[in-house]
């Protein structure tokens, strides 16, 4: 402020000067009045800014202290969370160590108790399951998590667990009745023991004493673990939720079971989607000449009003108006209805799996036995091209099937067909490919169902312990010879006897990758499968392999 007044000073000076000067002085003195001005007018928006600048750091500080305020509490809150840990950490120790005391009582009743947390869980997985059935149902999209597969193993593996815990329960009531006809057989024992005394006169009083003094301690302690049974199963019945006092376990493995097969349905249709790219429920067919809605509806089984149903979702006024080239959508809400799964493939009919082969080559399809057996289409469409015994089958989305080898055909070009209609008879092998957007891929993978990964091995009948003479040598657990490359043993809980697999990894082996459940082992446990092999060398020479399983959709 020094330096405007003194600014202003020599402004009045240099105008008291202008009155004594000449003109030319005075034009020069106006000019550097000028520019005077100016630089007052600078140093104002100077001091603005300095200002400015002031008020910013001011309130810098103040957002620097807010900021080490948080810092503070976020620390405080830290040791608050280790606090909160060590104590969830100590509480669950000591549940842990309530659990073992309780559990060592009687390990038959732990599994029994384990029953009531497996249903709280399959309860809330069930609660998932319903939500996304209910997404399928609607045909809303497909795109259902990867992790359904996982969910589906999981459930099952949970429902064999708790029918195993429910036969536990049973066994355990078994065990109480048997302790009470024990305890009455005891007692008639004791007096007859008492009536016979009398009558046997080659035994000493004190020996028929000391038998009697033994068999009532028996009946003591008979009697004194009946009624701890009793105690800690009616526990267990007293900790247990009132929801489930009542609970006829087996009606609710039934129940779970009428889940499981639903959750089957809507994860074969999510893959099968997945696979044939259909989106938000729909196939988008090309129309050919000659194409009617009534035909692409019988193919797609869409049922009485299908045709209703493509001409209020394409906004078809008359159905016999169709143009050549346009692109209608399908609905396909209803995949299983669609695209029904056929019989189970028999290993010892398949040839020659998909994809690259040892010797170099690559397979694009599956090659199986046929010898004049019917072939069928194995998704609906319209026939697309007949030649020399092969069949090619359009089934929209750019999705096209191949059926070589027939050796009678039954179709012409511009026929619709259903899955599962036979569209000829085969010669002594027929080659089934399947196509996506021209792209070969492993027609498989439209019957079976991703498991996950898996541990495979290989075994021989030499591994099970039994010798030669026993009579149940070279026999699995279904009672039948093991085949080699064809006959598997699994985890029972995961695939019942009787389940047919597919590994993609030992699909260049002599059974195309597929596999029959019928044996079980000791380690076969979990997520684990042996492969039977007839050579001992052979079953050395492949090692174990990790590959992804699959299972043939009932």
């Amino acid at each position: 402020m020094a330096g405007i007044k003194k600014i202003l000073m020599f402004s009045l000076i240099l105008i008291f000067l202008a009155a004594c000067v000449s003109p030319e002085l005075e034009e020069k003195l106006n000019n550097l009045e000028n520019q005077i001005r100016q630089l007052n007018t600078q140093i104002d928006s100077i001091e603005k800014k300095m200002l400015d600048l002031e008020n910013k750091m001011k309130a810098q500080e103040s957002s620097q202290e807010e900021l080490e305020a948080l810092k503070r509490d976020v620390r405080y809150l830290k040791e608050d969370l280790s606090s909160l840990q060590e104590e969830f950490s100590s509480k669950m120790s000591d549940l842990e160590n309530s659990y073992y005391s309780i559990s060592m009582k009687l390990p038959a009743v732990e599994k029994a108790a384990s029953i009531f947390s497996e249903i709280e869980d399959m309860k809330s997985k069930i609660s998932e399951l319903e939500r996304k059935v209910s997404i399928v149902s609607l045909g809303s999209s497909p795109e259902v998590s990867e992790d359904l597969k996982h969910i589906l193993l999981d459930l099952e593996e949970r429902v064999s667990t708790l029918e195993k815990n429910v036969s536990v329960v049973d066994r355990i009531e078994e065990r109480l009745e048997s302790t009470e006809k024990l305890l009455s057989k005891v007692a008639l024992r004791v007096l007859s023991q008492s009536e016979a005394e009398t009558k046997v006169v080659n035994v000493s009083n004190d020996e028929l004493e000391s038998r009697i003094s033994d068999i009532e301690k028996k009946l003591s302690y008979l009697e004194t673990n009946q009624k701890a049974l009793e105690q800690i199963v009616q526990n267990l019945k007293d900790q247990m939720p009132s929801s489930y006092a009542n609970t006829d376990f087996e009606s609710y493995s039934q129940q779970l079971k009428k889940y499981l097969d639903e959750f089957r349905r809507l994860v074969r249709s999510y893959e099968i989607a997945r696979i044939l790219g259909i989106e938000e429920g729909y196939v988008f067919v090309r129309v050919e000449r000659g194409d009617t809605l009534a035909k692409i509806s019988d193919a797609f089984n869409l049922g009485p009003d299908g045709v209703e149903k493509i001409m209020k979702l394409n906004g078809i006024d008359d159905p016999r108006k169709l143009i050549a080239g346009r692109i209608i959508k399908v609905p396909v809400t209803n995949l299983s209805a669609s695209f029904p799964v056929g019989e189970k493939p028999d290993p010892k009919v398949i040839v020659s799996g998909f994809g690259l082969k040892t010797d170099g080559t690559f397979s694009t399809g599956v090659e199986v036995e046929s010898d004049g057996q019917k072939v069928k289409a194995a998704l609906p469409g319209r026939v697309k091209s007949v030649s020399s015994g092969t069949v090619v089958v359009y089934h929209g989305n750019d999705v096209e099937t191949v059926y070589r080898n027939l050796a009678v055909v039954s179709v012409n070009a511009g026929d619709w067909v259903s899955a599962g209609d036979t569209i000829g008879y085969g010669g002594k092998n027929v080659v089934f490919e399947l196509y996506v957007e021209g792209e070969p891929k492993d027609p498989m993978l439209l019957f079976f169902s991703n498991m996950g990964e898996f541990e495979i091995s290989f075994y021989t009948e030499w591994e099970d312990g039994k010798l030669p003479e026993h009579p149940a040598f070279r026999l699995t657990k279904s009672g039948k010879i093991p085949e080699d490359w064809k006959t598997a043993a699994a985890d029972t809980t995961i695939f019942p006897l009787g389940s047919v697999l597919y590994i993609p990894e030992l699909r260049d082996t002599p059974s195309g990758g597929v596999f029959v459940v019928e044996d079980i082992g000791g380690v076969i446990t979990g997520r684990k499968i042996d492969i039977y092999l007839d050579s001992i060398r052979e079953a050395l020479q492949n090692r174990k392999i990790v590959s992804r399983v699959f299972v043939w959709r009932d």
